[in-house]
């Protein structure tokens, strides 16, 4: 019998029950981590704005972007691509 290969969980999605930060009225959408880097989709309840917030937990970097509705989910996945854009 074969060893079983470790399972990582690399993104969770929350349907129905986000966390909800409740004095930010910030909720937690999707997150995922990987090598340090943590990224997660946020949604704010009293704007209807969405974000990605980066975090290197290694070497404390971090930065945020602004996600439009229509390519959150694209801006989640590929945020170093969206920031690049946004630097040039």
């Amino acid at each position: 019998m074969g060893v079983a290969a470790p399972q990582t969980v690399v993104t969770r999605i929350l349907a129905g029950s986000a966390l909800v930060d409740a004095g930010r009225m910030k909720a937690e959408l999707a997150q995922r981590e990987n090598g340090g880097i943590s990224v997660t989709l946020f949604w704010y309840r009293e704007t209807d704005r969405l974000t990605v917030e980066v975090r290197d937990r290694c070497t404390g970097e971090a930065f945020d972007l602004e996600a439009p509705a229509a390519t959150a989910m694209d801006v989640f996945k590929h945020p170093y691509a969206y920031a690049a854009q946004l630097a040039a």
